[in-house]
């Protein structure tokens, strides 16, 4: 068997330059990690911000306009307002 001293069996010193490749490789899988995280935290933050079902970002305003509607057609179905309420407010809403 032999018998390698501060060398390895490839034929490369065992110094420094070995530490600071390990350290260096933790850094950059620490990196590479913060880096996924950021762009999952972002999607998920998108999802919840507006993001559309298509991947199109909605507008605020049509985000809630949209609300609106689908809050009027329940009062509607649910019986609470009449047809003509109904329509009133549908074009108000539709108007803006």
């Amino acid at each position: 068997m032999m018998r390698f001293v501060g060398r390895t069996p490839f034929g490369a010193d065992c110094g420094i330059g070995s530490v600071f490749m390990i350290v260096g490789g933790i850094l950059w899988g620490l990196f590479v990690l913060a880096l996924v995280i950021l762009v999952v935290r972002m999607l998920i933050r998108g999802s919840r911000c507006g993001f559309h079902q298509h991947g199109m970002m909605q507008h605020p305003e049509q985000s809630s306009e949209d609300e609106a509607l689908q809050l009027l057609r329940r009062r509607y179905a649910a019986g609470e307002i009449s047809k003509e309420e109904y329509d009133e407010r549908r074009t108000t809403l539709s108007i803006k």
